[in-house]
């Protein structure tokens, strides 16, 4: 009888400590699963429906599989915290939420999943040295990627410099010129002698707040950039070809720009990151049972 009972348990056991993935040799068990599921309700609601339980699963599987993919990699070894980095930053989380100190360190050994937190802590703290030591430096962010926000976001005032092309006539031998005018302008970066167009075309300029500019070619004005040129666009004075010389936002402070640029660059950022984390998963093995 005391044969069987031991017989159960370690069957229960095995068949509790499954093996559902592979992640370049290191095997991800089903106990695992169930410690970063029961860590993850510990700090988010769980409704105990089976969909929350699908979404769960997931989360568990993917968290596990990206530690194993970025946490293992050599490449990133001196970049990993060490257990006073991670006992710090957890004293940091504690105060963030007003936690008396030691609290989490108590409460998830309790429930049994320290270590999968503490992992968990150390793994955050690999991503953010990544970010900020190897991703980093090679981000940039220029003028008319904050310039191009503010124009889709509204609201600012944009000055422009534009140089305006229009054909004297509507009809098809015109549009063909202006479409070889518009090649000559990209092969000299919008400068032109005027003998090259005046035969068939006037050149205007525009200077001031895009707002205040011909309706007939405000809106594409509008989407464009410095040293950008137009299509041939069709008007009622004409075929017209849009030269954007210059732009500047007029009324952006220095807060906000700051705002932005850190926008861009935190987007800028996570692209990255995605991009790396694909890379290392087109170089692993990963196998899912």
């Amino acid at each position: 009888m005391l044969y069987l009972i031991l017989f159960s348990l370690i069957a229960s056991v095995a068949s509790a400590n499954e093996m559902v993935a592979v992640v370049n040799k290191s095997p991800i068990t089903s106990y695992e699963i169930y410690k970063v599921k029961h860590l993850a309700t510990l700090f988010n609601a769980h409704d105990g429906s089976s969909e929350m339980d699908k979404k769960l699963n997931s989360y568990a599987l993917n968290t596990l599989i990206t530690q194993r993919l970025i946490g293992d990699n050599k490449k990133f070894e001196s970049l990993k915290a060490n257990d006073k980095e991670v006992d710090e930053a957890i004293e940091v989380i504690e105060k963030q939420f007003k936690l008396s100190k030691g609290y989490l360190k108590d409460m998830t050994s309790e429930k049994g999943v320290y270590d999968f937190f503490k992992n968990k802590v150390e793994f955050d703290i690999l991503v953010d040295n990544i970010t900020k030591q190897a991703l980093m430096p090679n981000i940039q962010v220029f003028n008319d990627e904050v310039e191009d926000l503010v124009v889709i976001g509204g609201g600012a005032k944009i000055n422009t410099d534009l140089l305006i092309f229009t054909s004297k006539g509507l009809d098809k031998k015109s549009y063909k010129q202006m479409r070889a005018l518009r090649g000559k302008l990209i092969n000299t970066k919008g400068e032109l002698k005027e003998k090259i167009y005046e035969s068939f075309a006037l050149k205007n300029e525009f200077k001031g707040d895009i707002e205040k500019a011909p309706s007939s070619f405000q809106a594409v004005a509008r989407s464009m950039k410095p040293k950008d040129i137009s299509n041939v666009l069709k008007t009622s004075e004409g075929f017209k070809i849009l030269v954007m010389r210059n732009r500047d936002i007029a009324d952006l402070s220095k807060e906000d720009r700051a705002a932005l640029v850190n926008a861009i660059a935190s987007n800028k950022m996570n692209v990255a990151m995605k991009k790396l984390d694909n890379q290392i998963q087109e170089k692993a093995y990963i196998k899912i049972f």
